[in-house]
């Protein structure tokens, strides 16, 4: 069965001012046919049989900057990470265990990046594996991932999002390096913590060759298209990485976590993130920043 999905701002499902700077709660409820379930945002605090159908309740207690929901067709699969944080993920009617098991990583990934970024930003968290012909290979909105792949460096890429993106959302579509550029540079570090560091220098390596001639500065934003293109993505990477090099592990984790703990539940600029940097490290990176 294929699965429904909505996500981004959702403009045209429900009234929103579709900006990251007028976060809200939200109360969803969603009806849909059996044997289809409703994943979204949140938390599912209520369960309402229809007969035919079914409705879903979810509540988001934290401001968000927008929701996110899916109907497919899917069995809960429910684990502990860490701290006791409650981990329920939907996959499938028909996943192997084989598929199953390979999102035991999970509480893994959340342990490593609770430890460099912070603390894990919501109550609760889980995965919807989704199957369609939908435009995505996975997103990571507050609270629930959407996946289309259970690719390794995937997971960790959209579960990153829970602090950038999710937690700390950019102030402004200029400013979309911070979450894209960070969440990227996260599965970086998770391959490393894997693989070893020379897995992260090689990925920067493959990075560099990949962008080419690309030489936009990830914080400027001349069209849409922009947003969300390979400067986000990748000279976000390499502009965290020389941080890093600049300034050694120390601070460089330090910023990090200080940034996803200033501006939790809040959104940041890139004027945010160089202050917090020059803070930290206590020097002048104006010269840095600027190459």
């Amino acid at each position: 069965m294929e699965s429904v999905i909505v996500h981004g701002f959702g403009l045209a499902w429900y009234p929103i001012n579709q900006t990251p700077l007028d976060k809200a709660t939200y109360t969803i409820s969603l009806t849909v046919p059996e044997p289809m379930t409703a994943t979204a945002t949140g938390e599912l605090t209520a369960t309402i049989n229809n007969g035919d159908t079914s409705t879903y309740v979810w509540e988001v207690s934290i401001p968000v900057s927008g929701v996110s929901f899916a109907a497919p067709d899917p069995v809960l699969d429910s684990i502990v990470g860490p701290d006791g944080l409650t981990i329920n993920n939907y996959f499938p009617s028909d996943f192997t265990q084989i598929s199953i098991d390979r999102f035991d990583i999970v509480p893994d990934v959340i342990a490593l990046f609770t430890g460099l970024f912070g603390p894990f930003p919501f109550d609760s968290f889980g995965i919807t594996f989704l199957r369609g012909n939908l435009p995505f290979r996975g997103f990571g909105p507050p609270q629930r991932v959407f996946l289309m792949l259970s690719d390794e460096r995937l997971i960790a890429h959209e579960i990153s999002h829970q602090w950038f993106g999710g937690s700390v959302s950019p102030a402004s579509p200029a400013d979309n390096w911070l979450a894209e550029g960070f969440v990227t540079y996260a599965e970086i570090l998770w391959a490393g913590h894997i693989g070893g560091v020379d897995s992260v220098a090689e990925s920067i390596r493959s990075i560099r060759r990949r962008i080419g001639e690309n030489t936009r500065p990830p914080a400027v934003v001349n069209s849409p298209a922009e947003v969300i293109d390979q400067s986000a993505y990748l000279r976000g990477v390499l502009t965290l990485h020389a941080l890093r090099l600049e300034l050694g592990d120390d601070d460089f984790f330090e910023i990090l976590r200080t940034y996803t703990s200033r501006f939790k539940y809040g959104t940041a600029s890139t004027a945010d993130s160089m202050s917090i940097s020059e803070e930290i490290s206590q020097q002048n990176l104006g010269e840095f920043f600027n190459a």
